[in-house]
């Protein structure tokens, strides 16, 4: 069976990538160090989650991301495992314009239940909802590199 996109991973191993994935971007975050806050929200649920960070993208100008990550663990493993059970990524001009200029969600349970991308227009009007695949909706360092060739 091919091994899935986003599948289960070794816990340890799950935050190690998360956290290796922003040093590698590092150097086009305005405020570095950026780093994921973490929380434990239950047993088997944690979220990582990046507030507000200003990235310098290859057009030379500056984005806000914001990226949130609940991650489901199963502890019926020797060692844990872990993977992304929800997520919304999302990057914006930065403050006085706070004009949205992409973001992917998880299924939403009272609409878009599925994996989904909001398109904008170049003044900030969602122009359309893409459908994503259930395991094609990007990873963070996707995103990322997505917003840094874009915009």
């Amino acid at each position: 069976m091919p091994h899935k996109k986003h599948d289960w991973n070794n816990k340890e191993e799950f935050y190690r990538i998360h956290h290796s994935v922003l040093q590698k971007y590092q150097w086009r975050f305005i405020s570095a160090p950026i780093n994921y806050v973490h929380s434990s929200l239950t047993d088997q649920h944690e979220e990582l989650e990046i507030r507000s960070a200003l990235l310098k993208t290859d057009l030379n100008s500056v984005v806000e991301i914001k990226i949130e990550k609940i991650i489901e663990i199963d502890t019926t493993w020797a060692r844990k495992k872990a993977r992304t059970f929800g997520y919304s990524y999302q990057a914006k001009r930065p403050h006085p314009d706070d004009r949205i200029l992409l973001r992917y969600d998880s299924p939403h349970e009272t609409h878009n239940q599925y994996h989904h991308k909001h398109v904008f227009n170049t003044i900030g009007i969602q122009t359309e909802i893409l459908k994503i695949g259930n395991d094609e909706w990007p990873h963070v360092s996707e995103f990322l590199d997505e917003v840094i060739s874009r915009f």
